[in-house]
């Protein structure tokens, strides 16, 4: 824990399968394929989604993947560009530049507010920062560079995501990629 450090200087290497298999899994897995994940969420709800954008990641096409924690599986979306989607929509542009991958976390609201009513949205809100450093602590355990990032447009996110920006939104993203020696 006490080497994490957000990194954004990549080498624009490929990073292997498994790593962003192990990340998700993480991120969002489920240790016995029930409701169980490695995360707290208020009421065992669960209101996150985990997107992935691919661009250099050996064995998988570059594109847009949806992660199902049921199935452990990367489902994909579509195969285009998206990094350059991401590049225009976050306030660190040039961060994206060598990216292997990015994970993005949309929350479905829905989920818990069902239960909780409008606390939901800050529910969705902790449960997205837990997330996120299981993310960043997975990665430094993999070696690989992680920058987490909030700044983005909203609008743009949620349209490269095909996702609503009310029922489901984009809350927060980490880029991935193998850290340049020089410069991480």
């Amino acid at each position: 824990m006490t080497s994490r450090r957000s990194g954004r200087s990549y080498s624009g290497e490929e990073i292997d399968l498994q790593c962003v298999a192990d990340l998700a899994f993480y991120a969002l897995g489920t240790p016995d394929k029930g409701q169980r994940r490695c995360v707290p969420s208020g009421g065992g709800l669960y209101p996150l989604e985990l997107y992935v954008v691919v661009a250099r990641v050996e064995q998988l096409p570059a594109g847009l993947y949806h992660y199902d924690p049921r199935s452990h599986a990367l489902c994909e979306l579509g195969r285009a560009d998206c990094l350059a989607s991401v590049k225009k929509a976050v306030f660190i542009p040039e961060a994206v530049d060598n990216a292997a991958a990015v994970f993005v976390l949309t929350a479905v609201f829905g989920r818990s507010k069902i239960k909780y009513g409008e606390r939901a949205y800050r529910f969705s809100l902790l449960e997205a920062g837990h997330v996120m450093q299981n993310i960043c602590l997975a990665a430094t355990a993999l070696r690989l560079g992680v920058c987490p990032v909030g700044g983005f447009v909203d609008d743009e996110m949620n349209d490269l995501l095909d996702v609503d920006g009310v029922e489901e939104a984009v809350l927060y993203a980490a880029l991935i990629g193998s850290l340049d020696t020089i410069g991480g």
